[in-house]
């Protein structure tokens, strides 16, 4: 279960490619509270002056470190990718 390890070598070498672990609405539950998902250290490497925690995301959100936007990156990391009009239908 990735929230058993939040920073294992498979996650880690997901998160390098963004691909998140965690289903969308993760954020909102308490161990969304509590751990970080492959968004978070990306945005740090991106814009260093945010996401400082490196497993778990309790002093960001009570320092209020986490990047403005943390939750709309994650959402939108998570979203499935609309249906093309050109793609052929499974039948």
């Amino acid at each position: 279960m990735p929230a058993l390890l939040p920073r294992s070598p498979v996650s880690i070498a997901l998160g390098a490619i963004l691909i998140e672990l965690y289903p969308r609405g993760f954020l909102r539950s308490p161990l969304g509270w509590l751990f970080n998902t492959t968004t978070h250290p990306h945005q740090h490497h991106r814009k260093t002056n945010w996401n400082f925690g490196l497993y778990f995301n309790v002093w960001d959100r009570l320092l209020g470190t986490n990047h403005p936007e943390y939750a709309s990156a994650y959402e939108a990391a998570t979203e499935r990718p609309s249906e093309s009009e050109d793609a052929p239908a499974l039948t």
